[in-house]
């Protein structure tokens, strides 16, 4: 199923050839959080997640000021269900039965669950383009968020040199809207 944006663009946009300006990267914070399946934290060792998160920072991704940082660190998660039993309940009419899981409730469970917290590096690419309609120029970017795959990064640059001109097209009635493509998505799902 097409979606209405893509048939605009497809339609109505109109060819033109944006130059690469420039490129940059920007790097930024990550946070991921991995949990044992049912081992007990020593609390007197270990903070809780939720401390030793926001030591770090208030939210899964920010920006940082200057450069990478890359910590682990193990703390206490607080309760959790680790296993859950149930009876298995039959419910019958006329001569079909089928059986079903009911009264279930946590048989295995842990008071505090281990985990362990890290921050690290990710980077998201910009390239800058530059491109004029009538008399006026304009300028849009592409931003591809790599997240802590540097790789990415450098295929980024690759694709996107600077000095290199490329086709892009403009709505004529916003030209400051641009893309690159206006090949339809295959896999979009409107």
């Amino acid at each position: 199923m097409l979606c209405y944006p893509e048939i605009k663009k497809k339609d109505n946009f109109k060819a033109s050839s944006c130059l690469a300006a420039s490129n940059n990267v920007t790097m930024y914070k990550c946070y991921s959080k991995s949990c044992t399946y049912c081992t007990t934290c020593n609390t007197l060792l270990y903070g809780t997640c939720s401390n030793v998160k926001s030591k770090y920072s208030s939210s899964s991704c920010l920006l940082l000021d200057a450069q990478a940082y890359n910590a682990t660190e193990n703390c206490c998660d607080g309760y959790y269900c680790c296993n859950t039993c149930c009876s298995i309940c039959k419910s019958c009419s006329g001569s079909k039965c089928t059986s079903y899981k009911c009264n279930c409730y946590c048989c295995q469970q842990t008071s505090n669950r281990q985990c362990t917290q890290s921050t690290f590096s990710c980077w998201k690419a910009a390239a800058i383009f530059e491109y004029r309609v009538d008399t006026k120029t304009y300028k849009s970017s592409l931003i591809q968020d790599c997240e802590s795959t540097y790789g990415c990064v450098d295929d980024f640059a690759r694709q996107y040199t600077i000095g290199t001109t490329y086709p892009c097209y403009y709505d004529p009635n916003d030209p400051s809207t641009v893309t690159l493509t206006t090949s339809y998505s295959k896999w979009k799902v409107c």
